[in-house]
């Protein structure tokens, strides 16, 4: 009888990089991993929204100007033009040790004069410097797209993540557009600063997160929950509402 051929194992680099979290719950992952879809998940569209706003601005200023906006110069400021980001179905490479496939969406893709890409990544949120608790969700998400990329023999010269944060209201109230015309006929603005978070390149990375990865994937069964996991909680009591009544 002819062998099924052995299903490839496929990852986001934002999946892969929940591993690189110091609450990472191995339990989680792996149903996560093992079911297609998860009951009660809502992500509000909004955030597509803002992030799908961002991309096509800082194009159109390119296309205008030549340059990147003012305000992602610290960040983007080397690049001479921006590259349509490749699909995340072109955009994977396949790791030689565990045979995992990793893929990664890009919200920006750019080069500059050398030929080095510059592969920044929006976050439609605050940061305070030392307080964001996602960051090394981030940090490993754009190594991954770094890993990738060089994958095509590209050099990365730099992944920024650059935070896009609402300003605060005291900030709001000094600007005359706020104070001449906070209403306007069509609606209300909402104003956005930007501050640059220059990720350090890991090479060692990505390639240990999927030794991780493929350990956990391989079980038979679930592992055990990571101590206090909120989620794996939630999951039990579930569970137990369902089994017991």
């Amino acid at each position: 009888m002819k062998e099924k051929p052995t299903r490839e194992t496929r990852i986001s680099g934002k999946d892969l990089a929940a591993l690189n979290m110091p609450d990472f719950c191995p339990r989680c992952f792996w149903i996560k991993r093992k079911t297609k879809a998860l009951p009660y998940q809502i992500f509000p569209g909004i955030f597509s929204t803002i992030d799908g706003y961002t991309k096509a601005l800082v194009n159109a200023h390119f296309d205008t100007y030549g340059i990147a906006p003012a305000s992602m110069a610290e960040a983007l400021g080397e690049a001479q033009d921006y590259l349509k980001p490749p699909s995340w179905q072109k955009f994977q490479r396949r790791d030689d040790v565990t045979g995992i496939i990793v893929s990664g969406s890009l919200d920006g893709y750019f080069i500059r004069e050398d030929g080095s890409r510059i592969i920044p990544d929006y976050k439609t949120a605050k940061h305070t410097e030392g307080q964001d608790k996602l960051l090394p969700l981030y940090e490993a998400q754009l190594n991954a797209y770094r890993w990738i990329d060089e994958g095509f023999g590209n050099v990365v010269h730099s992944t920024p993540l650059i935070y896009c944060e609402p300003q605060a209201l005291d900030t709001l109230t000094s600007d005359p557009r706020f104070i001449e015309d906070p209403y306007r006929l069509t609606g209300f603005e909402m104003l956005f600063s930007t501050k640059t978070v220059f990720i350090e390149n890991k090479p060692d990375l990505i390639p240990s997160l999927l030794v991780r990865a493929k350990e956990i994937l391989d079980m038979p069964e679930a592992p055990d929950s990571s101590e206090g996991c909120k989620d794996c909680e939630k999951l039990d009591d579930l569970v137990r509402l369902v089994v017991n009544g």
